[in-house]
């Protein structure tokens, strides 16, 4: 990290009253970046941490962020939905516009790119959005017979053996096609997708783009997959070839842009 960059951990609430938790990293160029996580991640996960201090060494402050239920941030899992979510973006946008940023961009991965769309569709304070492996179509079908059969009986599901989804938030995914959302998108959009993704396959990625408005920009990174080489909690892991590419064409979009 650079000298002259403050790093701050802060938070706010969303609207249950519920905290959430983000760390800034803080320079005084005007420009900020909000980096928003996938379905069970958290702030602290895969690229996002080394992402967010390659953004801030490059001249952009940048807020990384827990949503509803996930990592340090209060409330169940099975809350965070995508209308959850969708307003928690709106609250951080909240946040960073009382510190005086005058041009805001949005990074989402993977739910946290469809989140990202949704509040880029009808918030007219950000500036620049940016997908990486983006959700589509979030209510199409992904669950396994199993998962189908405990929903019916039991009301939810849980996925990865671990993390319980309730009825409520698949019917919540359902209500959204995000190819629909990006037409109304009114600021530049890079769309970035792994071609070996196969958590959301790249024919989302192009759905997403194929619907967006000019000015608009996808990469495809030959060899990535959905995490771009990185798993779990980031813990100085090496950098890989797919997330170099990534991280660089972030960058120039970024400068050409805001």
């Amino acid at each position: 990290m650079k000298e002259g960059v403050k790093i701050k951990r802060i938070h706010f609430f969303n609207s249950r009253n519920q905290k959430l938790v983000g760390i800034l990293n803080e320079n005084e160029t005007g420009r900020i970046v909000v980096i928003c996580h996938g379905f069970t991640s958290s702030k602290n996960c895969n690229f996002i941490p080394p992402l967010a201090d390659y953004l801030c060494d490059n001249g952009h402050s940048v807020l990384r962020f827990d949503f509803t239920g996930n990592g340090e941030s209060e409330g169940e899992l099975c809350e965070g939905t995508y209308s959850q979510e969708n307003n928690d973006l709106k609250k951080v946008i909240d946040f960073v516009k009382k510190l005086n940023y005058k041009k805001i961009s949005v990074i989402g991965h993977s739910m946290g790119g469809a989140v990202a769309i949704l509040r880029a569709s009808e918030d007219e304070r950000i500036n620049c959005l940016i997908t990486i492996s983006a959700v589509a179509y979030p209510g199409r079908e992904r669950l396994t017979g199993k998962q189908k059969d405990d929903l019916k009986k039991k009301g939810h599901v849980h996925y990865w053996g671990k993390y319980r989804i309730d009825k409520n938030f698949i019917d919540d995914a359902s209500c959204y096609d995000l190819t629909k959302y990006i037409s109304k998108v009114k600021v530049p959009v890079l769309i970035v997708h792994g071609d070996k993704d196969d958590v959301v396959v790249l024919k989302e990625g192009r759905d997403i783009y194929k619907n967006a408005n000019n000015p608009k920009q996808l990469e495809v990174i030959k060899n990535a997959g959905h995490e771009f080489g990185y798993v779990g909690n980031y813990k100085k892991q090496k950098e890989t070839s797919e997330y170099k590419i990534m991280k660089e064409k972030i960058l120039d979009f970024l400068r050409s842009n805001v």
